[in-house]
């Protein structure tokens, strides 16, 4: 089940400094990449979500692993905690195949969630809504 969510610039300043905005160590769950309204990228992590997360606003000089990189002053992040990484995994195939953002390449052409987890995910899976969910109370990031 899904537990909270947060939607946020990934870095905040602070006396001159960059700061992360999300404390999600050791978290399994799914972040969402937008420039303004525009879905650009979906990824998960299964075990230490800010680790997996962060390296999208980070240079990356290794030639051999490619990793698209993004400016963190203009776009915003939606991380959603899930509570097993199952979940992440499911959740994460099911947004890149209703969204196809531009930057995910289409690798689970054949997968199909099942009718339990289209049931645990129904709001992001098959409503027409935007999948943008602010909550209200305390965060675990």
């Amino acid at each position: 089940m899904i537990y909270k969510q947060k939607k946020e610039f990934p870095y905040t300043m602070v006396k001159g400094k960059r700061k992360t905005v999300f404390n999600i160590k050791n978290v399994p769950g799914v972040y969402m990449i937008y420039k303004g309204k525009k879905l650009l990228y979906v990824g998960f992590s299964s075990t230490n979500l800010y680790k997996t997360m962060y390296r999208h606003f980070q240079s990356w000089n290794d030639p051999t692993q490619i990793r698209i990189t993004y400016d963190p002053f203009k776009v915003k992040v939606l991380v959603t905690y899930c509570e097993t990484p199952e979940e992440a995994d499911i959740l994460e195939k099911s947004l890149i195949l209703k969204y196809k953002p531009k930057d995910n390449p289409i690798l689970y052409k054949g997968f199909e969630a099942d009718k339990e987890e289209k049931k645990m995910f129904k709001y992001f899976i098959e409503e027409e809504s935007s999948p943008i969910v602010e909550w209200e109370g305390d965060l675990p990031f």
